[in-house]
This record gives structure tokens, C-alpha cells and sequence, in this order.
């Protein structure tokens, strides 16, 4: 009976110790890649927003009044999937011309990030790189994880131009986003 206790102790305690080497461990707001929106929003409630040149993937924002960590979240599905399944998720949270907050927080949640991720995942850090030609004084400070299979955790602090937040209503913020490579590959190639 005690070797059996001490088998039991020691299985639990390597269960947890195992860290997250896939995107579909990690959740924003509740919600998973590879979730139906449906078992979150009504269907009326998903808005379709298509990128410049491709329609095979769509986009819908949601404000989220409840939560002390971000201010929104989009959600990505494919065009024609009628089981509404999630490709990619981004949350963000807004820093009005208060980049220095966002770097903060940007800071706070990758070492969170850091302490889930298994070692199979590879961090890369860039600290600083304009966003555009359109808008050469806007800048991202980004933190990625990247998993073997290409699929990516992306913590970045966006701080736009004075005449971006102009043209666009644009502010600075925070996002987490979650991306399988398909949708990836497909936003670096063909969306826009």
C-alpha cells in the first residue's frame, strides 16, 4: 500500500510539471483554437469581416465588458464552416498614449507565457520595428512563441503614429494573438 501511495505522489507530481507545446492548451476568454464560436456567441452575434484579397478566411471583434485583461477579442473562422470553428484569436487591451503601461504589461505576460510554453518552443524576441511604409512612426514590440509545427503565440505592444491614431481612430494597445499556420500562411500570403 505505501509503494502504491508513493507511485501515485510521484505521478502526480511529473503531470504537474508538464508545460504546453500546443496552441490548443492556451485559452483567451475561455475560448480555444479549434473551439466552436457557437458554444460562445449566438450566430446572429458573429459579424464577417473579410481581409483585401482573399475571402477564405473572415474576421468578427467582441467587446468584452467583463474582463480585467483585455477590452476585446477577435476571432477567426473559415469562410463556409458551418460548425464556426476557431482558426485564430486575438484579445487586446487599449493604452491611449500610454506605451510605456503596455510595455509593462507587455513584459508581465510573456514571462507568465515563459513559465506554460514547453521547451520545444522557441522564443524570439523583437524589440522594436517600425509597422509600415504607410506609417513609418508606428512601432511594434513584439515577443513570439513558435511551435514546431509553425503555430504561433504573439504578445506585442502596437504604438501607432500620431497620424495613424488620426486617419484610423487607431490607439496604442496590447494583443495576444493565437495562430495555427494555416490561417499563418494565408495572412502572410494572400490577405492582403
Amino acid at each position: 500500500m505505501k509503494k502504491l501511495f508513493i507511485i501515485i505522489i510521484i505521478f502526480i507530481s511529473f503531470q504537474s510539471l508538464s508545460k504546453a507545446d500546443d496552441i490548443r492548451d492556451f485559452q483567451i476568454e475561455g475560448i480555444s483554437i479549434g473551439d466552436s464560436l457557437l458554444d460562445f456567441y449566438q450566430e446572429n452575434e458573429i459579424n464577417k469581416n473579410y481581409y483585401p484579397k482573399s475571402q477564405k478566411f473572415y474576421y468578427s471583434w467582441f467587446t468584452i465588458n467583463d474582463s480585467n485583461k483585455y477590452s476585446e477579442i477577435q476571432v477567426v473562422l473559415k469562410d463556409k464552416d458551418k460548425k464556426y470553428i476557431v482558426q485564430s484569436l486575438r484579445a487586446g487591451k487599449m493604452f491611449p498614449n500610454k506605451i510605456d503601461k503596455c510595455l509593462i504589461e507587455k513584459k508581465a505576460l510573456v514571462r507568465e507565457f515563459k513559465q506554460m510554453v514547453g521547451k520545444s518552443v522557441q522564443v524570439n524576441d523583437y524589440p522594436k520595428y517600425k509597422h509600415s511604409n504607410s506609417y513609418p512612426n508606428s512601432f511594434i514590440y513584439s515577443t513570439q512563441f513558435e511551435f514546431k509545427n509553425n503555430n504561433l503565440i504573439r504578445i506585442f505592444c502596437m504604438d501607432w503614429s500620431t497620424k495613424a491614431e488620426e486617419d484610423n481612430g487607431w490607439k496604442d494597445n496590447l494583443s495576444l494573438e493565437i495562430q495555427k499556420k494555416i490561417y499563418r500562411n494565408w495572412l502572410n500570403n494572400e490577405a492582403y
